[in-house]
């Protein structure tokens, strides 16, 4: 079981507060966290979100911390996948998975193939990501180019 997931709406247009308050009873663990209002977009805007929801983890104790965007879907066992992964290796900082969208596969048609973990959906072991200091803002670039 997670120890917390915050979902953080920053503004979404795809009802996101609606439906996660139809989980909010039935899982404890899960918090919803709503951004105010923005008027600009940028790369930092993704930062300042999860940076918001990190605040609402700080205190407590976890071993892998993550983020996901809310348009990626995968596979049932993803996460537990990612899990082994890291019980696996304790040198293992950072881990994610290759995506696919229609036309395009992160691992065949980036330049860094297999060794990037793409920014949508990233999982950091915790002393990696306090080693790192989190991701940082910036207005000209993804936080997979960042972190």
């Amino acid at each position: 079981m997670p120890v917390k997931w915050v979902i953080v709406d920053d503004g979404s247009t795809d009802r996101t507060p609606e439906i996660v308050s139809r989980y909010l009873a039935q899982y404890p663990w899960i918090e919803m966290f709503q951004m105010p209002q923005r008027r600009d977009r940028s790369f930092a805007a993704k930062v300042e979100a999860f940076n918001a929801g990190y605040e609402r983890v700080k205190g407590l104790y976890y071993e892998i911390i993550g983020n996901l965007d809310a348009d990626i879907s995968f596979e049932r066992d993803h996460f537990e996948f990612l899990a082994k992964k890291f019980s696996e290796d304790p040198t293992l900082g950072v881990a994610g998975t290759v995506f696919r969208e229609e036309g395009y596969s992160s691992e065949r048609d980036s330049f860094e193939g297999h060794r990037h973990v793409a920014g949508g959906c990233q999982l950091f072991r915790q002393q990696c990501w306090e080693q790192i200091g989190g991701y940082i803002p910036h207005r000209g670039g993804g936080i997979d180019w960042m972190a």
